[in-house]
């Protein structure tokens, strides 16, 4: 005899708008400020200090320190809190518009060097500038990055999307270090360009363009992107800061699955000690140079 009891309504997939190359380039834009800032901090931001702000290489590594210390606690945090927002723009677009300002904005300010008569202020205020310049970077771009899982759920078309903001980020990279090295040139052979004659002039003048840049293109994203996922919201019938009824697990209670994760656990190593590879070579090529 056939049961009587009620099944379960199953689950309608309704068809997501396609990706045009417009939406794509808007969605890799996003990350051209990030690769751009974090190349030129990785390769620069020692040196400045130590150079330019004229600290002594200790108390300038321990500005760096203190700045990666805090990522790693800024970090999770924004991530649980992204997670959590509800509004009619959906959970990560509040984030992207909001702090796009202010992460062009702090950028700029770690390349000046102020007036301070005391050593211990200047490392106060670089310490206290990068940190928050972490904190923008972050309610920016991790926001962003994972609008690739919310945009799409075909494997292609997230490669795309993934290939498109690489690429983005290695340009914005690529970008900020050519004029690194052609400012030098052009104060030689244009001597009336006198606001990049000195070296800390030069800094403050790529500070400003990479901090421009950076909230120029995550606007581009955030335009370019964001009436696609609109779209995308209405033909699923529902608007987009509705909520998907999805439970949110604690924030302890999550930490306990990654860790309990061992492929994931095996990839953040071989991230971490890539990056490694990257960054401490990084940080002292520009001595020799």
């Amino acid at each position: 005899m056939a049961s009587s009891a009620p099944q379960p309504a199953s689950k309608v997939n309704y068809p997501a708008p396609k990706l045009s190359l417009p939406v794509k380039l808007a969605y890799g834009a996003g990350d051209f400020g990030a690769g751009l800032t974090s190349q030129f901090l990785a390769f620069f931001l020692l040196i400045f200090l130590t150079d330019v702000a004229e600290m002594s290489p200790g108390t300038a590594g321990s500005v760096l320190a203190v700045g990666k210390i805090w990522d790693a606690v800024n970090d999770p945090l924004v991530g649980m809190l992204s997670d959590r927002t509800q509004t009619r723009w959906g959970r990560r677009y509040p984030w992207i518009f909001l702090t796009a300002i202010p992460f062009g904005l702090s950028y700029c300010f770690i390349w000046i060097v102020p007036s301070f008569s005391l050593s211990w202020m200047a490392f106060w205020y670089y310490v206290a500038i990068t940190s928050v310049f972490q904190v923008f970077f972050t309610t920016t771009n991790l926001p962003y990055s994972t609008l690739t899982a919310e945009m799409t759920q075909d494997y292609d078309e997230r490669t795309s999307l993934t290939s498109f903001r690489l690429s983005s980020s290695i340009v914005g990279g690529l970008s900020i270090l050519i004029a690194a090295g052609l400012l030098p040139v052009l104060a030689d052979q244009f001597p009336n360009l006198s606001f990049i004659q000195t070296e800390a002039q030069r800094y403050i003048a790529l500070g400003i363009f990479g901090g421009i840049a950076s909230i120029v293109t995550i606007y581009w994203c955030v335009f370019g992107t964001y009436g696609y996922m609109a779209k995308k919201a209405k033909a699923a019938g529902k608007f987009l800061g509705e909520d998907d009824g999805e439970a949110q697990e604690s924030f302890f209670t999550q930490l306990k699955i990654v860790m309990g994760n061992r492929p994931f656990l095996y990839v953040v190593g071989i991230y971490l000690f890539s990056w490694l590879a990257l960054q401490i070579p990084a940080a002292v090529i520009p001595y020799y140079g």
